[in-house]
């Protein structure tokens, strides 16, 4: 603590050190991000995932290295990973345990840098080394196996406060978080300094989901046994290239089922529709079911091979609730459906497992989030 400096000042400085250091330069951006007050609202610090708040107490008895701990901590932690939208159903679960599982991660990853004279946890700060390398879902389902109660953080975490934001405003902000994002690392990366590979990796994915959506699709379902110019295939039109569509009489059925909780904007909806209709004109099934779910399939869509080209501009998404896939597997089973395959477009962070699947199941999911069964494929915009 340096009392020659106001608690605005520390922050400021410590803002700059860290992205002066060669660690964390790409992260320069994202600390521009939101607003930072100084207030005795809280009692420590508080993010709602864009803003941060600091009590002027509490930075003023905290070492430089500790202050740079808590600015990553909000920054590089909730922030970055959108934590208080990402994980809400954990929070509607138990509050308290998705509080901690959220910190644990953060804090390790503090930890794992080693260079605790720069970088460090303020005291209270929930750390375990048996959670190194899990991500936020793991360990809150480790501690609620556990059913141990936990000790607070060092910092507040403003559930309402990010749950106030529209599905617009939080679109827009992952948006902005990506950016800075990937312009830093991109600097950095032209600089020579160390940046995290799984970051960079989830910035910037080496397979277009298209492309691997229509690997899957084509492997499970496509059959050529015939030809027709009666729909040439639409992505070589443009270029007025006109090649036969290959279908075959015996193919089954294809389900594809989207995730309608709110953190599924319109866009990707429509981005998506639009390509599994493209696809369908290749693989040609006899039959698309299109569901819409959350906690239970709220719409039921079929297509056949006459009609599946007005898919996208005739169908008409239903809200489902939460997000919970299993409603999708047990609503296959109530209606003696067995589809070629499945596709899954989700967000990845499910209240329940990843269900049980008679077929192949491919998940293209709008996080960083793997499934724990199948096929998975980041879909990026």
């Amino acid at each position: 603590m340096d009392p020659l400096y106001t608690p605005q000042q520390r922050i400021e400085q410590a803002k700059v050190s860290l992205f002066r250091h060669a660690n964390f330069a790409h992260m320069a951006g994202l600390f521009m991000i939101g607003k930072t007050e100084v207030t005795r609202d809280t009692p420590t610090a508080q993010t709602d995932g864009r803003n941060v708040l600091f009590n002027p107490e509490f930075i003023q008895g905290l070492t430089d290295a500790e202050l740079r701990g808590l600015i990553y901590h909000e920054y590089g932690g909730h922030i970055l990973y959108q934590h208080l939208t990402a994980f809400r159903y954990m929070h509607d679960i138990d509050a308290p345990l998705a509080n901690a599982a959220c910190d644990y991660v953060i804090n390790q990853s503090i930890k794992d840098f080693g260079i605790p004279d720069f970088i460090k946890l303020p005291s209270g700060g929930l750390q375990d080394d048996r959670f190194q390398g899990m991500d936020s879902k793991q360990v809150f389902d480790i501690l609620r196996a556990e059913g141990t109660k936990l000790p607070d953080g060092f910092d507040n975490h403003d559930w309402e406060g990010a749950q106030a934001a529209t599905p617009a405003e939080q679109d827009a902000l992952g948006k902005e978080i990506a950016n800075v994002m990937r312009q830093g690392v991109m600097a950095s990366t032209l600089l020579g300094n160390p940046v995290d590979r799984s970051l960079c990796e989830w910035l910037n994915p080496q397979v277009d989901w298209r492309e691997s959506l229509r690997d899957f699709l084509t492997t499970w379902c496509v059959g050529n046994e015939h030809s027709t110019y009666r729909k040439p295939r639409r992505r070589m039109m443009a270029s007025d290239i006109y090649l036969p569509t290959a279908y075959s009489n015996s193919l089954g059925s294809v389900v594809v089922a989207i995730d309608t909780s709110w953190s599924i904007s319109d866009e990707v909806i429509g981005a998506f529709l639009s390509e599994v209709v493209d696809l369908c004109e290749t693989v040609n099934p006899e039959q698309l079911h299109l569901l819409y779910w959350g906690t239970q399939v709220a719409g039921h869509e079929t297509y056949t091979r006459d009609n599946l080209s007005t898919m996208r501009e005739s169908t008409s998404p239903q809200s489902g609730g939460g997000t919970d896939v299993n409603c999708v597997a047990e609503y296959l089973q109530e209606q003696q459906l067995s589809p070629n395959c499945v596709v899954v477009l989700t967000d990845g962070h499910l209240a329940g497992d990843w269900g049980q699947w008679s077929c192949p199941v491919v998940w293209v999911i709008t996080s960083s989030t793997v499934a724990e069964v199948g096929t998975t494929i980041r879909l990026t915009m």
